[in-house]
């Protein structure tokens, strides 16, 4: 029995994955994501290994796009703020949801960055803002973001 419950154990532990250095998650406004930003901010200490950026979003099903467009600003401890644009698509052209869905929502994982270094050691602000021509986009529950520090090979 004891050898039975290592094992399930050992499934259990190789099926979680890698933990990420840093993970938050922020709930938004189930009637509506208006155009306030969701501000995740990080501490790096350590710049020589290499990172995976990942944004989670959390959407129901009942989200009436195929997509969701965001503003992405990246504050630096060292340079000027970058502002980006990005799309994700969260169904493909059939209308059908990508990601681990439930009955009444969706995860979607879109990677950032991948395989990259911080370019110095400091405080790092990402802030998410919802760009699409809804003023309140409803369906959107949430965002989270991770950090992977990469295992050098």
């Amino acid at each position: 029995m004891i050898r039975y419950v290592g094992i399930l154990f050992l499934f259990f532990l190789m099926a979680c994955g890698p933990t990420p250095q840093y993970s938050e998650s922020i709930a938004l406004d189930p009637v509506g994501w208006t155009e306030e930003a969701a501000t995740f901010q990080l501490s790096i200490t350590d710049i020589e290994p290499r990172y995976e950026l990942q944004l989670v979003i959390d959407h129901a099903t009942s989200y009436r796009y195929q997509n969701i467009y965001f503003k992405i600003k990246t504050t630096f401890p060292d340079r000027d703020p970058r502002e980006e644009q990005l799309t994700v698509n969260l169904a493909d052209k059939k209308g059908t949801w990508q990601g681990d869905c439930s009955a009444e929502a969706c995860k979607t994982r879109v990677y950032l960055l991948e395989s990259f270094k911080f370019p110095a050691a400091g405080e790092y602000t990402f802030e998410l803002i919802q760009y699409t021509r809804e003023t309140s986009l409803a369906g959107i529950n949430g965002l989270e973001l991770n950090l992977f520090r990469l295992k050098e090979e």
